[in-house]
């Protein structure tokens, strides 16, 4: 393939999971270890297990793509098969890579790896062909693997169609979909109906004989569990003899000689990685060239958390010395002084200003300063020193009320609870920027031994670089005021600025991030997820019930006072050098929780019938 090396490097790299440096090295996903597995199928029942995974794979946040996407149906020999092809404008004779998604074989869609999927296209300037192929136990073994071939083969056959290069295709997949991937190649070599230059294969299931027990050995149960396997077994094969076939489990094909080259990704906390070692052996005894990174303190499945590759970024730049402090100050700088600004103006240039829901906001500058007054008492009595309390402090006034937020009141209440969440965050900005960056340069100041005690500049307040987003907010206000409409062409920037301001704040948290000193700090803020999670909620919705009759607002304004700490509140430790890794293991501990525990209990208490 030509540039094949030059398209896996990229793929590698712009995951955020191949890069050079220690294969050792521990990397921020280890917060996942201390994940508990999600309730067993045998608890759920598939279809539960289905439709969790489906609201988890909606709630990932789309990458921007600006090629072309298509859906399409192929009719293969098992059943009409749903496809998405992701293809860049306008260029011809494009590699390929098709993708197969993971899910035990029971679950998953088209939605499941779309992120990962644009992030290829995205990388690459590849063609991406998404597969979303029959599930068992409606398609058995080999229905499912079957109609990948299929697929493939109609990639190959209709490529001048669809402006593929028939000699440049890849196949690509995790855990289940790895398994296909490799599996397809397998049939390729028999049939030799095409051929493949490539197959990168995340944590595959390459071996259904090898018992459960001897795969969990030494492991935690961590996103996958010994009970899960079982029945997703029992549901994928007809038959027990099925498992020992080649194209079930490739690791016993008598000879892999002849396969294309292959990529093989495997985690160290994950049961399927013994058998994706024993893989890579066998494929570097026959000679088949093959690039095998092992990350030890990774998780199944991580190839989901793409929300978190900023944060390795920054990790990976501290944990190899690469760039300084300075670098990642002038980052954060870029965004006090352009991006936020610039969002602040932009957004409040359009939205909607109306009297009749200004308790929403009032309320939203409640759930911060409320956390924050508890939060003082306790910090000064719990810290000898001021660095470590006003981190503490900014941990339980700062809450991610903004894409979390939004996320999980959107979930519940569609648009509506949408735009109550708008409004509640209006004066987000102005709380952070005119009332936690002083405080955080108070505590600062008395930290050094200076004279402030209780006092906090009027001039610092309003006169500083850090707060050009209140002029933003302000100016953006006047606009919508004086009824100026904003140019359709300023709406297109809104979206890239979005992202580059979420970038350049989450890589500076991950080059925060010191592993060894923060399994000191997670017990010490447990209290921490106390005030985020019982005393705030329990004051906004005691202050909603008086003021609001909507129960919808007053059910979107209690999710929102449950909202983990944010990571704005690890970006002020960070620009006003307090004690960073309290903040650091506050966003890490409360978001946990919160995800794992207090939000699928108000999910399931307010959840429309």
């Amino acid at each position: 393939m030509s540039g094949t090396r030059t398209t896996i490097d990229c793929i590698q790299v712009k995951l955020g999971v191949l890069v050079q440096g220690d294969d050792d090295m521990p990397i921020p996903e280890k917060m996942f270890e201390r994940l508990k597995n999600a309730p067993p199928l045998k608890k759920t029942g598939l279809q539960g297990a289905r439709q969790n995974l489906s609201i988890a794979a909606r709630k990932t946040p789309k990458v921007s793509y600006d090629g072309e996407i298509t859906e399409r149906i192929i009719s293969t020999s098992v059943r009409q098969t749903p496809v998405r092809v992701y293809q860049p404008q306008g260029e011809a004779s494009l590699p390929v890579v098709v993708y197969f998604h993971g899910g035990g074989f029971v679950m998953g869609d088209l939605e499941l790896m779309d992120h990962v999927c644009r992030i290829i296209a995205n990388a690459v300037g590849c063609a991406v062909v998404n597969v979303e192929y029959g599930l068992a136990p409606e398609y058995k073994f080999p229905g499912g693997l079957e109609e990948c071939y299929e697929v493939v083969k109609w990639v190959h056959d209709n490529a001048a169609l669809l402006r593929f290069d028939p000699d440049n295709i890849v196949v690509a997949g995790d855990s289940a979909g790895g398994n296909f991937a490799t599996a397809v190649c397998l049939l390729a070599k028999q049939r030799m109906e095409f051929s493949l230059v490539h197959q990168v294969l995340f944590y595959p299931v390459v071996d259904f004989t090898m018992d459960n027990a001897a795969k969990f050995e030494g492991l935690p149960e961590v996103m996958l569990n010994a009970e899960d396997l079982s029945i997703m077994g029992k549901l994928y094969f007809a038959s027990e003899s099925d498992k020992s076939r080649p194209e079930a489990s490739p690791l016993l094909a008598p000879s892999l000689a002849g396969l294309p080259p292959a990529t093989v990704i495997t985690a160290g906390i994950d049961p399927l990685g013994k058998e994706a070692l024993l893989y890579v052996e066998r494929l570097k005894a026959e000679n088949i060239p093959v690039e095998h990174k092992h990350f030890p303190e990774m998780v199944h499945a991580f190839l989901g958390f793409a929300g978190i590759i900023p944060e390795a970024v920054g990790y990976l730049c501290r944990y190899q010395k690469r760039l300084t402090d300075n670098f990642f100050n002038k980052m954060i700088l870029n965004n006090i002084l352009v991006v936020y600004p610039a969002l602040s103006f932009l957004s409040f240039w359009v939205l909607p200003l109306t009297v009749a829901l200004i308790w929403l906001p009032v309320l939203g500058l409640a759930m911060g300063l409320i956390p924050g007054v508890v939060a003082y008492f306790v910090a000064e009595r719990k810290y000898a020193g001021d660095l470590e309390r006003g981190s503490y402090v900014m941990s339980a006034i700062l809450s991610n009320l903004g894409t979390l937020g939004g996320l999980c009141v959107f979930l519940l209440y569609g648009e509506t609870g949408y735009a109550y969440q708008q409004l509640v965050t209006l004066f987000q900005y102005i709380l952070m920027f005119a009332f936690c960056y002083p405080l955080a340069q108070f505590y600062y100041e008395r930290a050094q031994g200076g004279d402030a005690k209780g006092r906090i500049s009027i001039k610092a307040v309003l006169f500083s670089r850090n707060q050009l987003a209140v002029l933003g907010i302000f100016l953006g206000a006047v606009l919508n005021m004086a009824h100026i409409s904003r140019p359709a062409i300023l709406g297109l920037v809104f979206n890239p600025l979005v992202h580059l301001g979420a970038w350049t704040a989450l890589i500076p948290v991950g080059y925060s991030i010191d592993i060894g000193k923060l399994r000191e700090y997670f017990k010490g803020i447990v209290d921490l997820a106390l005030i985020k999670f019982l005393v705030t909620p329990i004051c906004v919705y005691g202050l909603a019930k008086l003021l609001i009759n909507d129960p919808i607002m007053i059910n979107t304004l209690l999710v929102l006072a449950c909202m983990p700490t944010a990571i704005n509140a690890v970006i002020t430790a960070r620009i006003y050098r307090l004690n960073l890794h309290i903040p650091v293991a506050a966003f890490i501990l409360t978001t946990i929780v919160f995800l794992l525990l207090v939000y699928p209990l108000l999910f399931l208490w307010l959840a429309p019938a």
